[in-house]
């Protein structure tokens, strides 16, 4: 079971109209993250509300996020939400500061979108029709994903542009992108998070290395083995780029069903195999080219076994994030 803590500036009563006090409300939030971190809790998420008294003062979670990113070592910082309307946060101003706080936060970051909560919220940018959000929000995240791919980048939506090439910098650290994370209120939410916000990263999954000629596929009971002791060196000896996609072999010289990929997969959910140790030797498996795409017997993938069967780190280093 993962914790997470959501913070928002909320400040009741007289307080929040008191300088004084609401600088110490603020910063005894931040202390509340801190010991979160010393106590392994594994989220914290920060939000994004503007204008509303009392009900929440952390209007800038960019700036907190990268306070926590220096003043925390472990937990995953992450937005709660940032707001995807151009008409609040333009969306090469979103994938810099994503990107940025990937960097400064050394991969705990997560980023998590919305449309903002409210009428009398958002009409703080002179939005008067909320329901004006969607489309926007479906036109910007599949962009910021292709501001952080290409290096010159243009668009012509129906709700921003850049009309020349730009490189939108930085990119994000490392392979891939940091998790995407929708807020969902409803039911039709849900339902649309599910059919059209998980597409969004599918662009970043890292490309399968082809098998070399003349390779072979590691031995299985010495892979386990590595992958149970969580040996990253053994792991390395045994599988290389020209054999990460073969299936593994086994000690009677047979292939088995399984290659490196999915054979850790199986590993989930096993109580001597530490959930770190699988995602350890995912991303170790991902960075020499394993094939996230990988269809078993049944048709699915190893994508779709892992978020059936896998904990959250382990779906995130399948998709190239440790």
């Amino acid at each position: 079971m993962e914790f997470s803590i959501f913070i928002q500036g909320y400040m009741p009563g007289p307080d929040a109209h008191n300088p004084v006090k609401e600088h110490e409300f603020l910063m005894k939030e931040m202390e509340l993250v801190k010991a979160a971190d010393k106590h392994n809790w594994k989220y914290v998420w920060l939000s994004e509300h503007h204008a509303l008294p009392e009900y929440s003062h952390l209007s800038a979670n960019e700036a907190v996020a990268g306070y926590l990113a220096a003043s925390t070592e472990r937990i995953h910082i992450g937005s709660g939400i940032f707001n995807l309307s151009p008409r609040v946060n333009h969306p090469v101003r979103t994938a810099e500061k994503v990107a940025m706080l990937d960097h400064l936060s050394n991969r705990r970051f997560e980023f998590g979108t919305g449309r903002g909560a409210g009428s009398h919220e958002v009409a703080t940018f002179n939005i008067h029709d909320p329901s004006s959000t969607k489309s926007e929000y479906y036109e910007v995240l599949p962009e910021i994903v292709r501001m952080w791919e290409q290096k010159d980048y243009t668009f012509q939506g129906k709700h921003f542009q850049l009309d020349t090439p730009h490189d939108i910098l930085p990119k994000p650290n490392g392979q891939g992108h940091p998790a995407i994370w929708r807020a969902v209120g409803s039911p039709g939410t849900w339902r649309e998070a599910g059919e059209r916000t998980a597409a969004v990263a599918a662009g970043s999954v890292p490309k399968a290395a082809p098998p070399r000629p003349g390779a072979k596929g590691a031995d299985l009971l010495q892979f386990y083995g590595a992958v149970r002791d969580g040996d990253r060196a053994a792991i390395a000896r045994l599988v290389n780029a020209g054999n990460v996609n073969l299936p593994l072999v086994m000690p009677n010289g047979v292939t088995s069903p399984q290659t490196p990929i999915s054979g850790v997969l199986q590993h989930c959910g096993l109580p001597q195999v530490a959930p770190q140790r699988v995602a350890s030797a995912v991303a170790q498996l991902v960075a020499l080219g394993a094939d996230p795409e990988q269809r078993a017997a049944d048709g699915s993938t190893m994508l779709d076994f892992a978020k059936a069967a896998c904990p959250p780190e382990v779906q995130q280093a399948l998709l190239g994030r440790r």
